[in-house]
């Protein structure tokens, strides 16, 4: 018998469905429900479990709660599918905005409603509606994973709206700006680096970790395959962001002269040091050769920011070169190559507020083409 049902009391109905043996004690399993009506309900919430039997869907037989699946699901999944950064990213989330609000609520009775609650707590606490986004887009994917997994018949995440991100417009600084405070950080030990960021777009973990084999200072090419990330607390090199952050980028003959420069004086330093200097071949590396914290160049950045009375973000260095070469007309698809977007489309979702004035140069570019 598949299932069938029992009356407990009046208008009280148990439902029964026949699960099968468990896979490791051969017992037999059993999902029994209490069904509050008629025997009439009873009967046909007894056809609706029958046929989620049939159609392959998972049958509410577990008591894993939100939280136990969520951890599950970073330990995993996560964990072993993506960055360590990514990892403390999701767990972050998770910790703050998910789990204190639906963590002790079974997997498969989470509602929409309870979706719609993790959004309003965030909102409530004043939190940014980007916040929001979050940890609706963290719950939704973990969902995603849950139904490949059979543990959840439905993503809940998918009945509700997403909360939309502000948008925030990128305002960098502008080249007088940059020029500036270049002059003030080419004083400082981490010159070199700050000036690559700012002439080659590069992301700071991803020139912390450049070696000297990457570079090709006659052709002019840097090979960018790595980034210096943090694991557990520990500083340690991991595969580049994306599959489009794997990149070989041309250097300027003055940024070339710059690495020049520094490449010498890390020798001198290289040999005052002696054997305390363990060489990785690294750019830019500890006073004793190992990885650079890219913390440490975001600390710098801020004191030579407040030292001339402006505040930048370092990665906003990365952000004034993909504006000075829209500025300059280079092609969106040539942008994005060069700083490692995931795609063009990308580039201009991002930057495409800074574009229209470029409208009216190409109305006059497409008469030009057309002799009028």
């Amino acid at each position: 018998m598949r299932g069938h049902i029992r009356s407990r009391a009046k208008g009280s109905w148990t439902v029964v469905v026949s699960l099968g043996r468990d896979p490791v004690t051969n017992k037999k399993r059993q999902k029994w429900t209490t069904v509050k009506g008629t025997k009439r309900d009873a009967e046909k919430r007894l056809s609706e479990l029958l046929r989620e039997l049939d159609t392959g869907l998972p049958i509410a037989d577990s008591k894993e709660t939100v939280a136990e699946f969520m951890n599950r699901w970073l330990r995993d999944h996560v964990a072993r599918t993506t960055r360590p950064r990514t990892v403390q990213f999701y767990s972050m989330v998770n910790r703050l905005y998910i789990e204190p609000v639906v963590g002790r609520i079974r997997l498969q009775k989470l509602t929409p409603s309870d979706v719609q609650r993790v959004i309003g707590e965030v909102m409530d606490r004043g939190l940014s509606p980007s916040t929001a986004q979050r940890a609706y887009a963290t719950l939704h994917r973990a969902l995603e994973c849950g139904l490949k997994w059979g543990v959840v018949h439905r993503n809940v995440c998918d009945a509700i709206d997403a909360p939309k991100e502000a948008d925030h417009e990128i305002s960098p600084p502008d080249k007088t700006a940059v020029r500036a405070l270049l002059g003030k950080a080419m004083q400082t030990r981490h010159g070199a680096a700050f000036w690559l960021l700012a002439y080659s777009g590069m992301r700071r973990g991803e020139v912390c970790s450049v070696k000297r084999e990457h570079l090709d200072l006659e052709a002019g090419t840097l090979k960018v395959s790595s980034a210096v990330g943090r694991e557990n607390s520990r500083l340690t090199v991991t595969p580049p962001k994306s599959k489009t952050s794997r990149r070989l980028i041309h250097l300027d003959s003055v940024t070339i002269s710059v690495l020049r420069s520094h490449l010498a004086r890390q020798a001198e330093h290289r040999l005052s040091v002696g054997p305390a200097y363990q060489d990785r071949g690294l750019v830019f590396a500890s006073p004793t050769g190992d990885l650079l914290d890219p913390d440490i160049l975001t600390r710098d950045w801020r004191r030579i920011c407040k030292g001339v009375g402006v505040k930048y973000r370092l990665h906003d260095l990365r952000h004034a070169h993909v504006t000075a070469l829209i500025e300059a007309g280079v092609h969106v698809k040539i942008i994005q190559s060069r700083v490692g977007h995931a795609s063009p489309g990308f580039t201009l979702a991002r930057y495409g507020h800074l574009m229209p004035g470029m409208d009216a140069a190409a109305a006059e570019a497409y008469a030009r083409a057309m002799g009028d």
